[in-house]
């Protein structure tokens, strides 16, 4: 006698994103590979920076995957003995053989979003300063925040540092104090043996790295 599962469910979607269709009880191969392309699919959403889109939302997909998965490993046990007797309503068995897998991907789902975060941050990084390239001295377009290595916006506070002054314009570079600046290039990846030790060449060298062209002190 199969062992009775409770039906997996998959966590609201967002809006726009197209679901898999409900899975069998227990889950098919079939069901597998549908949550696995959901997945996929909000993965590309969250690169391609749909708002509708979150981390919370890959998350969900990614543990439906795993209760999916973990639903088929259990439907495929061995009868249990004695099994002429039918089970009880709310079976405790199942739960306990599935806790230790569900335990296992947790951290499997911890890297993924870990990862998932760090490409994204990228991928804004380099948006950011390829459309800084397009915005001159930035007074008619203001230049976009390029996000600092750690994913974080310069004008956020975070634990160990208090807000950076917005870089709209190139004045707004040139206004930088020399202790703000070296936030700066610090928090951007250049090593203290590297930073300038005029304040004028570490804005300089501050406003090449967010994309501002011909950057020049009064």
């Amino acid at each position: 006698m199969a062992l009775p599962l409770a039906q997996v469910v998959l966590p609201p979607s967002p809006q726009n994103v197209l679901r898999p269709a409900n899975p069998n009880n227990p889950p098919t191969p079939t069901d597998i590979m549908n949550g696995a392309k959901y997945k996929k699919q909000l993965y590309d959403e969250l690169a391609s920076k749909n708002p509708n889109v979150s981390l919370l939302h890959y998350a969900d997909a990614t543990r439906y995957e795993h209760k999916l998965v973990a639903a088929f490993d259990l439907s495929q046990l061995p009868p249990l003995a004695g099994a002429g007797v039918p089970p009880a309503p709310a079976p405790a068995a199942p739960l306990v053989a599935g806790i230790a897998e569900l335990l296992a991907g947790q951290q499997n789902i911890l890297n993924i979003l870990e990862g998932m975060q760090t490409q994204i941050a990228q991928i804004d990084r380099r948006s950011a300063f390829a459309i800084n390239q397009t915005r001159g001295n930035g007074v008619g377009r203001p230049y976009d925040e390029v996000r600092f290595l750690d994913n974080s916006l310069p004008s956020q506070a975070v634990p160990g540092r208090a807000p950076l002054p917005v870089l709209n314009t190139m004045l707004d570079i040139r206004a930088l104090s020399g202790p703000e600046v070296t936030t700066y290039l610090r928090n951007h990846g250049i090593l203290p043996a590297n930073i300038p030790h005029l304040t004028a060449d570490r804005r300089a060298q501050l406003a090449e790295m967010i994309g501002c062209i011909g950057y020049h002190e009064l």
